[in-house]
């Protein structure tokens, strides 16, 4: 290999900088990119789990109320009277 000039040397190092200039600001967009999604993720699960739990909670409360407010409408049943025939007591023996 002939020996360069320093003005080679340096243009071709002033290249290969410019190729690693372009990959390091490839891979900050994509970190960014990364970073806003993990972001949005996390954020989607805790409002997803906030519903869920406030939506439970709602519903609990509307089938408590439905649930006294149906036993409030029903008639106080009348007791069921049973009949039990006592059977004829044996003559007494003498």
């Amino acid at each position: 290999m002939p020996p360069m000039d320093s003005t080679a040397r340096l243009d071709r190092l002033d290249a290969r900088l410019n190729g690693v200039d372009a990959k390091l600001e490839h891979i900050k967009t994509e970190v960014s990119n990364t970073k806003w999604w993990l972001i949005g993720s996390v954020v989607t699960i805790l409002l997803t789990t906030a519903a869920t739990v406030i939506g439970t909670g709602i519903g609990i409360q509307q089938m408590t109320v439905a649930t006294f407010q149906a036993a409030g409408q029903q008639q106080a049943a009348q007791p069921t009277v049973i009949v039990v025939p006592q059977a004829a007591a044996p003559a007494a023996s003498r």
